[in-house]
């Protein structure tokens, strides 16, 4: 079948997703069995179901993947159906080479009638592919997989009706969608309020392209409970590095019909018009992915939506002498980040954050970084070193308040997420070389540094690391609830005895008395109501009456 296909195999269009398209007279060849390896013994497997391993395609084949979550768990067994090794393919295909001999043979007394020039007569055509990248292409067209492979409701092998069976969204039939749970509910809630916020509520509404990938759940929760990232690294790489394949999987497209149109009475196969179709964002495996802790970090898996890209800022900001980003921040790990440019383009598909700014940094990356603080160093926090404050701890969380600029006075946040806040611990230290971790609402702000000499404080008094930073005083006061110092210092005098006897204390009122009028003229020419100016008089004359100096 190879030989005899020539030209026909493309591998950018696979046939088992072809099935309601220009390939529907080749779609059942996608069944055809291929020499297959599945946990050791050699079996055929129909070819939509087989994966290409490392022989074929190196590193981006499954079988890193599935060697990773093996050895996290050995007991997984998934069954994935491994193609045998390009040698058992390339010397078949030299063997039917008088095929494709035969079929290019012409009556040598046939003539040309078409002034173009033949393809077999151009010689700018690109030479043949070697063997075992005709494989190769012949195979993918056929449906084996690079990738964990993208399962269409209606699979290969499903007897179902297909996308009529699914008016108003109900689940698919499909056996790749009976087991995702609240999964489902989630997903098509979403779905429905895109449609509402369109202008087509009023159609029929039915699944026409949906796709799920096969064991993405198992190897998506494997990622998140495996705190070394392992998994987490093969199964981003492995996506990251067949992007390409997986990119236009990932659109939902939904078929819009006016109310009352019948598609089971169209000629079969029943298909929408292009004008009927329509796309409404993430696919499902894209939107299950979003969601999945899958991406490595030295902080363990993490959801996209709480990862960062390792950009220029996040270096900037971070990198400093005895510390990395990767201490304070969860960057997607280098090893899931090769070869760049895909990781990159898959990285922003799923949601990982490319550029660390005010605008996209969050009160929950807020509270990570400090407690990721807190996490570095209680252990050590009664014996941190000054290189350790001014090098690793104060730029830590002077980039923090700053990236918190924004939101400490621009934006509403609700009262679940300030609390959370005030409910996180900051470093204090007692200004003679002690520190220690206390919830954010107890904490004491100092405005201007050196206020413990400039107030004479001699008693215990802790405050916050970073002191006299204009950046630090708006967030750390509105949304973590600290205290600014200058606002709860509470002066009480402690008088001692009077000097003057009663003569003396006598003739000092005398003097209050003296200078009363001017000081109640000076007041009245700011005061026009009769009223004020009374109750001035009277605390005046109240005040020299009590009035000793000591």
């Amino acid at each position: 079948v190879c030989q005899l296909a020539g030209a026909t195999p493309s591998p950018d269009a696979p046939l088992p997703y072809g099935r309601l398209g220009s390939q529907r007279a080749l779609f059942n060849l996608c069944r055809t069995p291929v020499p297959c390896t599945r946990n050791g013994e050699e079996e055929w497997v129909p070819a939509y179901r087989a994966y290409f391993g490392t022989e074929w395609i190196g590193e981006a084949s499954v079988e890193p993947l599935v060697a990773e979550g093996s050895r996290f768990e050995p007991t997984l067994d998934l069954g994935i159906p491994v193609v045998l090794g390009p040698e058992r393919f390339i010397a078949n295909l030299e063997q039917m080479r008088a095929l494709a001999e035969a079929a290019d043979i012409k009556s040598e007394n046939e003539e040309d009638q078409d002034d173009e020039v033949d393809v077999d007569e151009d010689d700018e055509q690109a030479t043949e592919l070697d063997a075992k990248e005709r494989w190769l292409a012949f195979l993918t067209w056929l449906g084996v997989n690079r990738v964990l492979r993208s399962v269409h409701f209606h699979d290969a092998e499903d007897r179902a009706k297909g996308w009529i069976s699914t008016r108003g969204l109900e689940r698919p039939s499909g056996w790749a969608f009976q087991g995702l749970g609240s999964l489902w509910d989630t997903y098509v809630e979403q779905l429905r309020s895109q449609i509402l916020r369109s202008d087509h509520a009023e159609h029929d509404l039915y699944f026409y392209r949906l796709h799920d990938l096969e064991h993405l759940g198992r190897f998506s929760d494997l990622a998140a409970a495996d705190a070394s990232c392992g998994i987490a690294t093969a199964l981003f790489s492995h996506l990251a590095r067949n992007w390409g394949r997986l990119e236009r999987f990932t659109e939902v497209e939904l078929a819009l019909l006016e109310p009352g149109t019948q598609p089971a009475r169209r000629v079969e196969p029943p298909r929408a018009d292009a004008k009927e179709l329509k796309r409404f964002g993430d696919d499902l495996w894209l939107f299950r992915l979003r969601r999945a802790s899958f991406c490595p970090t030295e902080h363990g898996p993490r959801r996209p939506e709480l990862t960062w890209w390792r950009s220029s800022e996040v270096d900037r900001r971070f990198n400093r002498r005895d510390s990395t980003a990767d201490m304070f921040l969860p960057v997607l790990a280098d090893a899931a980040s090769t070869p760049q440019s895909e990781a990159r383009k898959f990285s922003q598909a799923v949601g990982v954050r490319a550029e660390l700014t005010p605008a996209a940094f969050s009160l929950q990356d807020a509270k990570a970084l400090v407690e990721r603080i807190e996490t570095l160093y209680k252990d050590s926090v009664t014996e941190l070193a000054p290189d350790t404050l001014r090098n690793q701890i104060n730029p830590a969380y002077q980039h923090l308040f700053e990236l918190l600029s924004g939101s400490a006075t621009d934006k509403v946040h609700s009262l679940e997420e300030t609390a959370s806040l005030r409910r996180s611990r900051l470093l204090v230290h007692d200004g003679r070389g002690h520190h220690r971790f206390i919830v954010a609402s107890d904490v004491l702000y100092a405005p201007r540094g050196g206020l413990r000499e400039i107030h004479g404080l001699d008693s215990e008094l802790w405050t916050f690391v970073l002191e006299g930073r204009p950046a630090v005083s708006a967030p750390l006061q509105r949304l973590f609830g600290a205290r600014n110092l200058d606002e709860v210092l509470e002066w009480q005098p402690e008088p001692d005895e009077c000097p003057l006897d009663a003569d003396g204390l006598a003739h000092f009122r005398e003097g209050l008395r003296d200078v009363a009028p001017y000081l109640l003229a000076r007041l009245r020419a700011e005061r026009a109501e009769e009223d004020r100016a009374a109750r001035d008089a009277a605390r005046l004359r109240d005040f020299i009456e009590r009035v000793e100096p000591v």
